[in-house]
């Protein structure tokens, strides 16, 4: 018989199945089972409820309907489910029916409505039932927790069948229970449309499986081997495919000549379980956007992936219902789109096979799932596969970031800025005839802070200008794609690394060799003039460095990185000390050619060396500074804070420290910086900070360069904190010069501070604030006897704030004192009356009274009574004199004999 009378047949016998044996007598519609939230991907996820006829006669569900604990009558009309006949199960879902019926593999005479937008969750919620006249037919409610989460059922039994008492009575199902629950595709489990209350068994429902819970195995259609995987993402940025939303998806081709089943195929990731870790997707395969088990000869099919694809790299891998490995592919972090750390300019969306069908993969612009690669293909590019994410996904040469963290020193201070700097160049932007994508030193022009140079360790220099929030290659004067250099003479080809400007606005870019000569070290400084309209720069001086480091040819690419200018007034105001110890002294170098020395990185030692260079280019090492990193690729000079900094690549982590001119006179670490935590470990040998007065809300810029580049970008931004809580190295204590005395004026002398600090002073005595930053006036008489202190206070951007002070003693004329005489007889019970006549009157007095010199509490008035606790003690009264205008004085009495007991008592 054909399939369709089959069907018939089956609808037929359903309809006519006798009642349980328990029936109840006349119709009778319960809840038999529901599940709160299925696992399918797309539309409903297949929450369910089964209405089971447990009564003998039929129920027209006309009028009907279904509510969540909205307890609404008329909520989800269940007229769709037609008559119930008795024994007979259905179902409400918020899945489509033949989505539904497609993951738990059930015929079509199981009746399926769809509850719309009235849904259940994890709880607290309620199933309501109600009839044509809205009375409540069933219900049962359930707390959160109830269900151990999406993908199970619940099933009651018997004795609680109708009892709307909660979940008492209801039971999460496992696979081959007593209800005969069976998985569902997407890994659900339950028993829909078979219910040991009625007459329908797993067997009678269900296309495939035992009917005890099991699961038949599908044939493997014997063309298997025409699938192919024709395209992937992983991509995170919702690209779908109608109707599929997810980000995680896989497009299958059949390259052959006939259709291809599909039904029971199985998909994994990189799990290390292979086939038994996979799961079924036949149910959610989408052709020409409806979903299919076959795919038709040169069609495409679309899924969702079962377990999700990272971005970061996996692996999809195609199975038949037997097991045999169909297709597989493996990609890296970034290859089929975009990923949090790789890829991030959004531009490949997928990896796809170009030609349809073949095993070379493209990564491309736009998905074209569901249809051809080709149009896609036309922009594809081959996806990287070195490294550790993958390296740089970019229409030019790129190359990958260090996998390892390097030497990185210790005590590192966590990076005080924006955590997460982002590449701000356009793409493939520092392409030349020479070199792939890259940048190596930067530096500011101290003369204009919208001017940046870039310099290319493959004899190339870059002028960029500031717009808006980043940089652009300047236009003028020849600047648009940067300019050649060259060495005197025009020869050669500069390995240039490290640049800086001079006083007169001349780059000085260090090389390390000399790449027509690659093999052997040339370590030197060369100087150009920057406002040359010639498309290849000359340069017109050139100092020969090599002899200084000692370097042999396997130390080529080992020498001067960066190269930073520092004036001499600097280093001059800082007491810098040369390596003999001697003070610096600019007049000891006359022939050298600029107001300043020149420090060198030099990659190999991690030191910093700097030279006077003179004008018959000759040198003269000055200091030799070990910056405590492994090696240092770039450095420059921070005129704002006084300090330089000295950049690591991934040799260090991509540390960076700070340096200043210590106490003893020498260059000292004052701090080493971490990369900030959202850079990655690329080999980034350019670094600067913008100048002061370009900060914006308390953060100044700072700049990366990456010698390589990141997905066709090498020119990195962030931010660093304008306050820094430096400690400022000047800070002296201040003098106070003039009279002390009233009528006198006391002037400040706050001393020689750091360049750049601001100070002010402020007078006090005790708590009171006496004037700020003017000579203080001494009128007020009350002064006199008291101490003023004068508290100077130096502040400067990027530094902790520093107090020094120092104090001066307010004098005046003295009092007239005299010994102070007691009265009265030293015996307990007696009165002492303290008796002192000073001047010049009037003056006040102050008491206190005390025994064997040791102070009695609450004694402080000129008469004393004696009481028990003095006998045997010697008294003495100690009197304070003050008046405005005078010192106060103090005078303490001759002491009195031993108090004796009082009249008829004994010493205790």
């Amino acid at each position: 018989m054909s399939a369709a009378v089959a069907a018939s047949l089956v609808v037929l016998t359903l309809g006519a199945a006798a009642p349980t044996a328990n029936a109840t007598t006349g119709a009778a519609i319960r809840i038999t089972e529901f599940a709160y939230g299925g696992l399918i991907a797309t539309g409903g996820d297949g929450e369910y409820v089964e209405l089971t006829n447990v009564g003998d006669a039929p129920q027209d569900l006309s009028g009907w309907s279904f509510s969540n604990n909205a307890a609404t009558p008329g909520g989800v009309p269940l007229a769709g489910l037609g008559t119930v006949a008795p024994g007979q199960s259905v179902i409400i879902t918020d899945a489509t029916a033949a989505a539904f019926r497609a993951d738990w593999g059930l015929k079509d005479s199981v009746k399926i409505v769809n509850d719309g937008s009235v849904t259940l969750n994890k709880g607290p919620n309620a199933v309501h039932i109600y009839d044509s006249a809205n009375a409540e037919v069933d219900s049962v409610s359930y707390v959160s927790g109830f269900f151990p989460g999406k993908g199970a059922a619940a099933a009651v039994d018997a004795a609680h069948l109708g009892a709307q008492s909660g979940t008492t009575g209801w039971t999460i199902e496992t696979a081959g229970d007593g209800e005969g629950s069976w998985t569902s595709a997407t890994g659900s489990i339950g028993s829909p449309g078979a219910s040991t209350h009625g007459t329908a068994k797993p067997a009678d429902v269900r296309t495939t499986g035992d009917g005890t819970g099991g699961t038949t195995t599908a044939p493997t259609d014997p063309n298997y081997a025409d699938i192919a995987i024709n395209e992937i993402t992983s991509d995170n940025s919702d690209i779908g495919y109608a109707p599929l939303a997810d980000n995680d998806l896989i497009e299958l081709h059949n390259t052959g000549s006939h259709a291809v089943s599909v039904a029971g195929w199985k998909q994994t990731d990189s799990n290390a379980g292979g086939f038994a870790s996979a799961s079924d997707f036949s149910a959610g395969l989408y052709v020409d956007g409806v979903l299919a088990t076959s795919i038709p000869a040169g069609g495409y099919g679309v899924f969702s992936s079962g377990p999700g694809l990272s971005s970061g790299g996996d692996a999809v891998k195609i199975y038949t219902p037997d097991g045999i490995l169909v297709d597989e592919l493996t990609y890296l972090a970034g290859q089929a789109g975009v990923d949090e750390n790789v890829n991030t300019d959004h531009l490949y969306h997928a990896l796809a096979a170009c030609p349809d069908g073949s095993d070379t993969f493209l990564e491309v612009l736009d998905a074209s799932f569901g249809a051809s690669n080709a149009a896609a293909c036309q922009a594809g590019i081959p996806p990287l596969t070195g490294g550790s994410e993958a390296g740089a996904e970019a229409p030019c040469d790129t190359e990958d970031a260090g996998s390892a963290p390097g030497t990185v020193p210790a005590d590192l201070v966590a990076w005080p800025g924006s955590p997460s700097p982002t590449t701000i160049d356009p793409l493939c932007a520092w392409v030349t005839t020479l070199s792939g994508q890259d940048l190596s030193g930067l530096a500011f022009d101290p003369n204009d802070s919208g001017v940046l140079y870039a310099v290319k360790n493959k004899s190339h220099v870059y002028r960029l200008v500031k717009s808006a929030d980043t940089w652009i290659k300047d236009t003028a004067n020849g600047w648009i794609a940067g300019k050649d250099i060259r060495f005197p003479g025009g020869t050669g080809l500069p390995d240039s690394e490290g640049i800086t400007v001079g006083p007169d606005g001349s780059l000085y870019i260090t090389t390390e060799r000399d790449n027509a000569a690659s093999g052997i070290p040339l370590d030197s400084i060369l100087k150009f003039d920057p406002t040359s309209s010639a498309t290849t720069l000359v340069a017109t001086d050139q100092w020969v460095l090599t002899s200084d480091l000692d370097f042999t040819n396997a130390d080529a690419n080992l020498g001067f990185e960066g190269v930073a200018y520092v004036p001499d007034s600097f280093l001059v105001g800082a007491g810098f000390k040369t390596d003999q110890g001697t003070v610096y002294n600019p007049a000891s170098y006359a022939g050298k050619v600029a107001g300043g020395l020149f420090f060198g990185a030099v990659e190999k030692t991690g030191h910093l060396r700097a030279y006077a260079l003179n004008a018959d280019h000759t040198f003269v090492r000055v200091a030799d500074v070990p910056t405590g990193l492994a090696g240092v690729m770039d450095v420059s000079f921070d005129a704002d804070l006084g300090r330089i900094w000295a950049h690591c690549d991934n040799t260090c982590g991509n540390a960076t420290t700070l340096l200043k001119v210590a106490a003893d006179g020498h260059f000292a670490v004052e701090r080493d910086y971490a990369t900030p935590t959202g850079l990655p470990n690329y080999n980034l040998e350019g670094f600067i900070v913008a100048p002061l007065s370009t900060a914006v809300n308390g953060q100044r810029q700072v700049l990366w360069a990456d010698d390589g580049n990141r997905f066709g970008h090498s020119l990195w931004s962030g931010t660093i904190d304008v306050e820094l809580g430096l400690s400022q190295t000047a800070t002296p204590t201040p003098t106070i010069s003039g009279k002390p005395a009233v009528g006198g004026t006391l002037t400040a002398n706050v001393g020689t501070w750091d360049a750049g600090v601001a100070t002010h002073y402020q007078w006090t005595a005790g708590a009171t604030v006496l004037g700020a930053d003017a000579p203080l006036a001494v009128t007020d008489p009350n002064l006199v006897g008291q101490t003023i202190t004068l508290t100077v206070t130096g502040t400067k951007t990027g530094f902790a704030p520093a107090s020094t002070s120092a104090t001066v003693f307010v004098t005046g004329p003295k009092l007239a004192t005299h010994t102070p005489i007691v009265l009265g007889s030293a015996q307990a019970g007696k009165t002492l009356v303290a008796l002192a006549v000073w001047g010049p009157f009037p003056v006040e007095l102050g008491y206190q009274w005390l025994a064997d010199g040791k102070p009695i509490q609450g004694a402080t008035s000129a008469v004393l009574r004696l009481g028990s606790d003095q006998v045997g003690k010697a008294i003495t009264v100690a009197v304070t004199g003050t008046k405005p205008g005078y010192l106060p004085a103090t005078v303490t009495s001759k002491a009195t004999k031993d108090v004796k007991p009082a009249p008829g008592k004994g010493k205790n």
